[in-house]
């Protein structure tokens, strides 16, 4: 029995020692809802459409974005009276900034007059980036993909290609990658990453040609602005303060594109998971070892944060968490350290089990049908049946390299999990206790032999590529990264990070057909289902969310109005339908609500009446 401390009083409970730190920057009470509209035009008079339009009150944690239509208007939810910065921007204009009071007793109106500028290279997303690379030549092909999957498997392509350095400048940068974890630089790195020390020298020679001090500029063609349902969609940005500095918020949020894309430094990354309670809160993961907290808790109406840290034996470091996922009960279930942790959020009580001997609770968690909880682990999956408390291990047909990462729970009440360094998606049956795999390769996609050298092969063959080691990442690869299963349907949906497509699995025969998303270089991460069947991914590469329709075959791209935001991981509210992501690099979060045409021009109307 250890003690579980809160602000108030203590309380007794089985478990492990929890310490709720408290709430930071809690928003002022509503004064009363404001509407606020206007319209964006060029400095010639013709409208914008798809121009973001952010309004943040003063001394406020929260920012809220909407776009504008066909005509140039914009619309924003009702918000609460004081004194706001407005801005409204657009790949290749200068942002339009103006302070705005807003009074209960009257609308308000702000029109906003955007001009073009030249230099528009720090505005663009990931996969603008990589789409203006050269790949002409069969060289220049093999050197964008290596740049791919070894420059941009922890940065954006925006964030490392904003830059010019030459040669010399280029190889000190990959000398720091190679001493890089996941969190940052770390000296005591005994194992660099082999891939990235073999191409080192002439990918800093290729960086330097494509990026150099006196390299040609590159040819941009930036993605159409959002139009229909994508401009309709109101998305809100709550700023949570790093871990380690409880009392200050990251000034580099990406909130302006012209300052370019955050580097996430300074206690800035970390965010990783979330899901919503029944209440609206969100319950984000915090997946860098720190002393501060294990999960935050995010109160949606107000902004305000509050840190729970689940504390190791020597009482000091906070627990590290990675994955978190809610069950039909409202239950969460998340990994701590090696604990299997439950929440539950209407009483903030907390319970943990010890992994079985051997296995690590790993970095994703899911509920299946039968409630019960799956999780990967060193090699394959552990489910975990809540009623009896007990585990079951699921083993990998293909031990490869022992990195599951993406987990799901399906219809049928098995188990799915991804093995991405080796392109495959493990199956665990419930029923018979065996386990089965899927090899993913869409057929009409180029694989690593169509990126390399006869050199290159050799190098990949005997460092391990996709058969047993963690490293290097090959060129060519499909990396089936995060994943979920339709809870009313008979499909898994698999996020493929390097392969720029949505995988979907029958469950009952195994059958898989791929689907690209729109743009080249869009790198989806994690993918989640909605209760209507709808498939949402979170673009990491690109500052986007995704939704795809599996009946019509038709994508809806939702643009984040910020740069470098980084997002790991998509979660779906069970309870209102909004769609959340958390800012791994800039510590945020946000929450996608989806308004229909009609509510559109009832605010039009109610526009122009008064």
């Amino acid at each position: 029995m250890t003690r579980f401390g809160s602000m108030c009083s203590p309380v007794w409970s089985v478990g492990i020692a929890i310490a709720v730190v408290g709430a930071v920057f809690p928003v002022g009470a509503q004064t009363g809802g404001v509407s606020l509209s206007g319209v964006t035009r060029t400095g010639d008079g013709a409208a914008l459409e798809g121009v973001a339009v952010s309004a943040r009150a003063m001394g406020s944690t929260l920012t809220t974005t909407v776009y504008t239509d066909a005509q140039g208007e914009y619309f924003f939810p009702e918000l609460d009276g004081g004194e706001y910065s407005i801005w409204a921007q657009a790949t290749g204009y200068g942002t339009a900034r103006a302070e705005l009071a807003l009074d209960p007793a009257h609308p308000a109106r702000e029109d906003f007059s955007l001009h073009t500028v030249e230099d528009f290279s720090l505005q663009l997303s990931g996969s603008e980036w990589l789409a203006a690379l050269p790949d002409g030549t069969f060289e220049e092909r093999r050197m964008k993909e290596i740049f791919r999957v070894q420059c941009t498997e922890c940065h954006q392509p925006n964030y490392v290609l904003q830059h010019r350095f030459d040669e010399r400048g280029w190889r000190a940068i990959i000398d720091v990658m190679e001493k890089a974890g996941y969190g940052g630089v770390n000296p005591t790195r005994n194992r660099p990453p082999v891939a990235m020390r073999h191409h080192k020298n002439e990918l800093a020679k290729y960086l330097a040609t494509i990026r150099g001090p006196d390299s040609a500029p590159l040819s941009f063609e930036p993605h159409p602005r959002p139009s229909g349902d994508a401009a309709r969609v109101v998305i809100t940005e709550y700023d949570v303060p790093p871990a380690e500095t409880p009392n200050e918020l990251v000034l580099w949020n990406g909130s302006d594109w012209s300052e370019g894309t955050p580097s996430g430094q300074r206690g800035g990354r970390g965010l990783h998971d979330l899901q919503i309670d029944a209440n609206g809160n969100a319950w984000v993961t915090d997946s860098l070892q720190n002393t501060a907290r294990t999960l935050v808790k995010v109160d949606s109406k107000t902004g305000a944060a509050k840190a729970y840290k689940l504390v190791d034996d020597d009482g000091k470091l906070a627990m590290r968490t990675h994955g978190i996922a809610i069950d039909r009960d409202g239950i969460m279930w998340f990994n701590a350290s090696n604990y299997l942790a439950r929440l539950d959020p209407e009483t903030e009580t907390f319970k943990t089990y010890l992994r079985p001997y051997g296995l690590r609770i790993g970095g994703t968690l899911d509920a299946d049908a039968a409630g019960r909880i799956w999780t990967s682990t060193s090699h394959g999956a552990l489910q975990f049946d809540p009623q009896t408390e007990t585990f079951r291990f699921f083993p990998p047909v293909t031990m490869g390299d022992g990195q599951t990462y993406g987990v799901a729970g399906d219809a049928n009440g098995n188990g799915w999990w991804a093995n991405w360094l080796i392109d495959i998606v493990g199956h665990g049956n419930s029923t018979t206790g065996r386990s089965h795999e899927v090899r993913i390769h869409p057929p009409d996609m180029p694989g690593p032999e169509h990126f390399m050298t006869e050199a290159d092969t050799v190098f990949y063959h005997f460092a391990g590529a996709r058969r047993f080691m963690n490293n290097p990442f090959t060129p060519g690869s499909q990396a089936p990264r995060r994943l979920d299963a339709d809870r009313n349907g008979d499909t898994a949906w698999v996020a493929n990070w390097w392969g720029g497509n949505l995988a979907r699995i029958d469950i009952n025969t195994f059958k898989v057909t791929y689907h690209r998303l729109p743009y080249e270089g869009q790198h989806p991460y994690a993918v989640v289902v909605g209760d209507d069947h709808m498939v949402w991914t979170n673009v990491q590469n690109d500052d986007v969310v995704a939704k795809f329709n599996p009946i019509t075959g038709e994508w809806t791209q939702y643009r984040l109005p910020s740069r470098g935001s980084e997002a790991r991981w998509i979660a779906h509210d069970q309870y209102r339908g909004d769609i959340w992501v958390p800012y791994f690099t800039t510590s945020r979060i946000a929450r996608l609500q989806f308004r229909t045409e009609e509510e559109i021009e009832a605010l039009r109307s109610a526009s122009n009446g008064q």
